[in-house]
């Protein structure tokens, strides 16, 4: 039987309702969590990225909840990642500040609300792989005396988003380099189409 968190029944007791015992008490829909399976699963990510050098950021479009995100940094993890500025919105108000949205946000409204919660005080990193898209954000963030910090998106084969390796990639992050309201801070790239290759060999090519 699954634990019901202390959180739950907090939330439980405001809203005047009965504080459920066991998990038939709870009234659907509702998320139940496995608190001992969601411990074991995070500090078992956090045992095999220690002492490795490299920093865990986990994806929050598993979860969607502030709660477990900051389970999730107590045990070691850097930041969050997003992939919508809705779920970036969503962990800043749950307290989370460095987030990192791992796509490109285009168009006014959504880049106004990326700028919006940088200058509440997010430490926003989003992806970027046009010279457009950089100059909308730059601007955006020039006006509102912002920074926003940038990663170059790569398309390293999965052709979804992300600009050339190579001289437009250097071009591209020429341009950032130059832009007020930004400031580049590495490159991305996301190989998810080497999932499929179950050939050792074939994975590393």
């Amino acid at each position: 039987m699954a634990r019901v968190g202390k959180g739950f029944a907090a939330r439980a007791q405001t809203a005047t309702l009965p504080v459920p015992s066991n998990l038939f008490d709870i009234e659907t829909p509702a998320m139940v969590v496995d608190l001992d399976a969601l411990e074991y699963n995070i500090s078992t990510m956090a045992a095999a990225f220690a002492n490795t050098g490299i920093l865990l950021r986990p994806h929050v479009k598993n979860h969607k909840c502030p709660e477990i995100a900051k389970l999730q940094i107590a045990a070691g993890a850097e930041g969050v990642t997003c992939a919508t500025v809705n779920e970036a919105e969503g962990m800043f108000r749950g307290g989370i500040t460095n987030i990192l949205i791992a796509n490109e946000v285009v168009g006014p409204a959504k880049i106004a609300r990326l700028i919006r919660i940088a200058g509440d005080g997010a430490d926003i990193k989003v992806a970027v792989d046009s010279e457009a898209n950089a100059r909308a954000l730059s601007s955006a963030a020039a006006l509102s005396n912002t920074e926003i910090c940038i990663l170059v998106d790569l398309d390293v084969g999965l052709h979804r988003c992300g600009i050339e390796p190579g001289q437009p990639a250097a071009d591209l992050a020429a341009t950032i380099v130059s832009l007020p309201g930004l400031r580049l801070i590495g490159l991305m790239a996301f190989d998810g189409h080497v999932f499929a290759q179950n050939e050792v060999a074939a994975r590393a090519a």
